[in-house]
């Protein structure tokens, strides 16, 4: 069985280098703090579903990273406070965050949407097969599903991609009726946050919206 100490070691050996993608699935892990001890300084994807992880350190160094699996787990409190903390993290590049099935309840979960508060990259949060009592927890996180699909559904062009990835080659950014359907107002506030963060945008057009 790969477990925890295969993974140190594997992290250890790691350490420094130029891996962009680290896939290590059903397998017997339970605590990942070698990712405190040793430092991916590429690492993009990290995915570890169905494994047994119940301790994961500070994880708010990992800036690079751009989808974060960890269904299937146990990560409990402590696990969702690190995550919470990569989410406030103004360098994150986080968009994909899969914490499916980690027997999480009420309480991990308020501080995982609190954390979104100011966040701009995430763009897919599952949250499912958890324990969830309270009703405006559940009706919290789904109100962030919704506003996550219309992302997904709007912000799927090569232009806001653009201006996510603060292309320096984009300098004019068109959003029109057909482009943006019926945004909500956290939708407003969020592409306008992507927006600001652009250093290189000089012109806005916004085309046949029907703004009153």
């Amino acid at each position: 069985n790969f477990n925890t100490e295969c993974f140190s070691l594997l992290i250890g050996g790691l350490h420094g280098g130029s891996i962009e993608e680290l896939i290590l699935r059903n397998c017997s892990i339970d605590d990942i703090s070698a990712l405190l001890n040793y430092m991916l300084p590429h690492l993009k994807s990290l995915d570890l579903e169905n494994n047994n992880i119940r301790t994961i350190p500070s994880i708010e160094e990992y800036t690079t990273l751009e989808k974060l699996l960890l269904e299937g787990n146990n990560i409990g409190m402590q696990g969702c406070k690190s995550v919470a903390k990569l989410l406030q993290n103004q360098s994150s590049r986080l968009r994909v965050l899969d914490l499916n099935l980690n027997d999480t309840g009420d309480a991990e979960a308020e501080i995982l949407i609190n954390s979104l508060e100011h966040n701009v990259t995430l763009v897919e949060f599952t949250l499912g097969g958890n324990k969830f009592e309270r009703e405006h927890e559940k009706k919290e996180y789904e109100h962030y599903l919704e506003v996550f699909e219309e992302y997904i559904y709007i912000f799927h062009g090569e232009d806001i991609n653009r201006v996510r990835n603060n292309d320096p080659e984009l300098t004019t950014f068109v959003l029109r009726a057909s482009d943006a359907g019926c945004l909500s107002d956290l939708a407003w506030e969020l592409l306008g946050r992507y927006i600001a963060q652009n250093e290189h945008l000089e012109c806005l057009r916004l085309d046949d919206l029907g703004l009153v």
